[in-house]
């Protein structure tokens, strides 16, 4: 069994090297271009991975907030409007308590999924205002 496992291996490590490498852009690109964009990907692997949790721990807070202040802000013209009415009632004011919960839950997941993804499309562009949560949410548009 031990055998069989180890010839495996071995047709499969020869096999993947059957195929070429660079089947689709071969001889596009030169090998000098091709090493330096290798080693400036290299070079910023760990910039990039501190972007996006930098991103992640301090652009998610925010997210959460500019999203359950722009729910609120909805949620406090609807029952302003509503309240103005000349058919208004004190049970929608009643309702709204319950209503308000359910609605800052809402806010902190959408804030939590917008920051999060945020963060994490930032890593294209590190350090950038939308990584951060800075820019136009995609709850706003």
């Amino acid at each position: 069994m031990k055998r069989a496992l180890t010839l495996l291996v071995a047709a499969l490590c020869l096999g993947a090297n059957a195929y070429p490498a660079q089947a689709g852009d071969y001889g596009k690109k030169t090998a000098s271009t091709d090493s330096s964009e290798f080693l400036r990907e290299t070079a910023m692997l760990p910039v990039k991975v501190m972007a996006v949790g930098t991103a992640l721990a301090i652009g998610t807070p925010i997210a959460v907030l500019r999203c359950e202040g722009n729910k609120l802000g909805q949620y406090t013209e609807a029952l302003s409007d509503e309240a103005t009415k000349s058919g208004g009632s004190a049970v929608l004011m009643l309702a709204s308590l319950p209503g308000q919960t359910l609605n800052l839950l809402a806010g902190v997941g959408e804030g939590l999924v917008a920051g999060s993804t945020n963060a994490v499309e930032g890593w294209h562009d590190p350090f950038s205002d939308k990584s951060f949560s800075l820019d136009e949410l995609n709850s706003e548009k």
